[in-house]
């Protein structure tokens, strides 16, 4: 794209466009993360990063090349601040067999059964069994409208 000189320019708003991107990917897609669960949002936005990436390296003109690169910067956010909170939380990223979702968000999202679930494996995994009253307890939570 001739990017010296005179049009030296826009190699520094491709980077400032990049930066738009990350900062407009950490609140969506954090959000949406929070909503749909981490583990989804981290694969749509590896295969983001992917496409997107493509598409910049191999990019007609300069517009389609600025546009994409704002969303190589949202998906690229997506993938880190993903990736960042399921390692924090998880300790390890194995992905979704192996990773379960938070029985917590689960529950929050009206998941009793599956929160149940885990909880279970979690205990049996400990040595250890799950009361009986749980079961009563996510039920209740999950069939209240406050929560």
């Amino acid at each position: 794209f001739d990017l010296v000189c005179v049009n030296a320019w826009m190699l520094d708003l491709t980077q400032a466009i990049l930066n738009l991107g990350f900062l407009t990917g950490a609140f969506t897609l954090g959000y949406a993360a929070d909503r749909y669960g981490r583990i989804v949002i981290y694969l749509i936005s590896c295969f983001g990063v992917g496409i997107t990436g493509v598409v910049v390296a191999f990019a007609p003109n300069f517009p389609v090349f600025v546009v994409f690169r704002f969303l190589q910067g949202v998906f690229g956010k997506g993938t880190w601040i993903t990736c960042y909170v399921i390692g924090i939380t998880q300790k390890s990223l194995l992905l979704s067999r192996v990773v379960p979702e938070s029985p917590r968000w689960l529950i929050t999202r009206k998941k009793g059964d599956k929160a149940l679930k885990i909880l279970r494996s979690i205990a049996k995994c400990n040595g250890k069994y799950l009361s009986p009253n749980y079961s009563e307890v996510i039920f209740f939570i999950t069939s209240n409208k406050y929560c």
